[in-house]
């Protein structure tokens, strides 16, 4: 029998090679078609898998790598109760996402590969989930940074996309350099790259006096400054907000559900290691909760209704990482759960509404539209409802664990530094609502779009599913002084048999936990009131002083990066090609510099043709090739 990995891993592999292979002979609905099938079958496959994951662990290994005295690299896959969580968002939201696609792409002719593109990026991030070593994650990790940048740079003739997709791809390499050290470091020292073996063999180490706290806080930071990168912190978050020049549906699966939530699945599957290093766990928090400040300040002053949402992830990631850094991993990955949900709600109504009002994302140029776009208006409530932290809704009761897990492990300055952000977090959130379906009147409205565009049905639906998951999710972790029911906090009680949980360590303080979620609920119900009062009912006039300067500059962090780092290399970088090679060709003989010139040019109009489909095709060819050699092998170790 065929392993469930290779089933769920090969199925949006297909899908890929489908599409991008017969691009230009697949009819559009078939091939959209093939893109959503090969993402629904996975989530089946994995919801069957879910009921039968007990207290045991699924591995599966397909072959060896290399082995030498010293090490063995293992191409091997394992399914535990995280990496269940992590593979129903991914294949459960995505999905929803794919469906969504069909009628946001309905009208292009090139939506065959728009789907190879999606399904090549569902298959990278099951092989970064699923990976049972950090090798086998790392080909995940960097598969998807390539498809991040093929889908940013979807429309690839659009200079602003083209900028934004490298952008991205570089920024994520330069984060990606602290995962090959921290690879490179663990091999020398452990000899392994497994999961499971790292989790035990460093704290046995250290405990032992094998090795210092030193080189354990130095693979965690490394692995760590990998994560900011993904995961868009500081230093590397400016990517992100620029990332949003893709298709929304992009915007939404990316940026919401699976690629930024990568650095947070990396430190929670390596918890036993990030907890014996004190130093890495305050940077951890602390970079977070600077990323989660600047990034929600920053989105209070955002014209553009998909960088208002890029900037709110951002900062809700830095919630998690703050999480992660007083060793809240259930509180951490409980908000990723919900804030898949809820993000990929915002995102994808926005995207309704972009593509209803023509294509216009300036929030200055909307307003109204409640009375036109009523369910659009109804379902952005939920999500906003939802993401501020108000009652009952997903984000209410994630917010709420993720602050008592602040104040537990920080104290008091660290749990006010996190409301603030939640006050923060319902007023550019609000701020975002009132400027979309209320602000001008509907006269403006109907004066500015005298008729909307209509709404694909797949589109509709999707919301609707969207919007009823994240009202529900939040069921999964209510605190135990709502518990009417008595069930526990399911998702914590489901990851407690791979994470270390607060309740394990017997903590039980009700009257102070309701204490601190009352206060960070009467911030959030302020930050919403403010948001109401300021842009209900018009457009306010903003002050040009310095302090509103700077946050729509955005602390003019890409201008830093730009004026002191991008171009000094860039001009170096000039000045060394001119200094060394320019004298060459030119005083080379007329006859060797046309013969390498005719080469130059035979090569750039093969390879270089400025064309992403090509490239993705040369693309595919290679893994259809790699992966065909990785299936011999793996049914040759299956049969004998």
């Amino acid at each position: 029998m065929v392993g469930w990995s290779f089933l769920i891993i090969l199925i949006p592999l297909a899908g890929f090679a489908i599409n991008i292979l017969g691009s230009r002979v697949i009819p559009k609905w078939l091939a959209m078609l093939v893109g959503v099938m090969a993402v629904i079958i996975p989530f089946t496959i994995a919801g069957g898998l879910f009921f039968g994951v007990g207290e045991f662990l699924i591995r599966e290994h397909w072959f060896n790598w290399l082995e030498t005295d010293s090490w063995l690299l293992e191409v091997a896959y394992r399914l535990d109760h995280l990496s269940m969580v992590m593979l129903l968002i991914i294949l459960g939201i995505g999905g929803l996402i794919h469906i969504y696609s069909v009628g946001y792409m309905r009208d292009r002719e090139d939506a065959g590969r728009f789907f190879s593109y999606m399904n090549l990026f569902i298959f990278f991030m099951l092989v970064l989930v699923l990976g049972d070593n950090l090798l086998v994650m790392f080909i995940g990790w960097e598969g998807v940074g390539l498809c991040s940048y093929l889908l940013i740079g979807f429309d690839y003739h659009r200079k602003a996309a083209a900028i934004a997709a490298t952008k991205a791809f570089v920024t994520n390499r330069i984060g990606d350099v602290g995962f090959l050290i921290a690879i490179f470091i663990l091999l020398n020292n452990f000899g392994t790259l497994s999961f499971t073996k790292l989790n035990q063999v460093i704290p046995n180490a250290l405990a032992s006096g094998e090795i210092g706290v030193g080189l354990v806080s130095l693979i965690c930071i490394l692995l760590f400054f990998a994560a900011t990168g993904k995961s868009a912190q500081f230093p590397l978050f400016t990517w992100l907000p620029d990332a949003m020049e893709g298709p929304t549906p992009v915007s939404a699966l990316i940026h919401a559900a699976t690629m930024v939530t990568s650095g947070i699945y990396l430190i929670v599957r390596l918890w036993p290691i990030f907890e014996l290093s004190e130093l890495a766990q305050s940077v951890i928090l602390y970079t977070g909760a600077f990323s989660a400040l600047v990034s929600a300040l920053i989105a209070t002053k955002q014209w553009d209704i998909k960088k208002v949402l890029a900037y709110s992830t951002i900062s809700q990631l830095g919630y998690m990482f703050m999480a992660l850094g007083a060793g809240g991993y259930g509180a951490a990955m409980f908000h990723l759960t919900t804030h898949a949900f809820f993000k990929a709600l915002l995102f994808l109504v926005a995207g309704s509404v972009i593509v209803q009002l023509h294509h216009q994302q300036d929030l200055r140029k909307m307003g109204g539209l409640k009375l036109r776009l009523p369910l659009a208006g109804l379902i952005f409530a939920i999500g906003a409802w939802s993401i501020s932290g108000l009652p009952f809704g997903a984000g209410f009761f994630s917010k709420d664990e993720l602050l008592w897990q602040l104040y537990l492990d920080r104290g008091w300055d660290v749990w006010l530094l996190a409301v603030l952000i939640a006050f923060l977090s319902a007023y550019y959130t609000y701020r975002l609502f009132y400027l979309i379906f209320y602000g001008q009147s509907a006269e403006h409205s109907q004066k500015s779009y005298p008729s909307l565009v209509a709404e694909p049905a797949a589109m509709k639906y999707v919301l609707i599913v969207l919007a009823a998951g994240t009202v529900l999710v939040g069921l999964l972790g209510v605190p135990h002084y709502l518990d009417i029911f008595h069930v526990g906090n399911l998702i914590n009680l489901y990851l407690a048999k791979v994470v270390v949980m607060p309740s394990q360590l017997g903590i039980d303080q009700s009257m102070t936990e309701i204490l601190l979620m009352s206060t960070s609920l009467a911030v959030a119900v302020g930050g919403f009131l403010l948001a109401r009062m300021r842009y209900r009912k018009s457009l306010p006039i903003e002050k040009d002083n310095g302090w509103n300067r700077l946050l729509v500059g955005k602390f003019f962090v890409d201008d830093i990066y730009q004026d002191y780092i991008a171009k000094p290399f860039s001009n170096l970088v000039k000045g060394l090609g001119i200094a060394y090679f320019e004298d060459f060709f030119h005083s080379a003989p007329k006859w060797g510099r046309r013969f390498f010139l005719k080469i130059g040019e035979s090569i750039g109009k093969t390879g270089q043709s400025g064309n992403m489909q090509d490239y993705a095709l040369a693309i595919g060819f290679s893994m259809m090739i790699g992966f065909a050699i990785v299936v011999i092998l793996f049914l040759t170790s299956w049969l004998y």
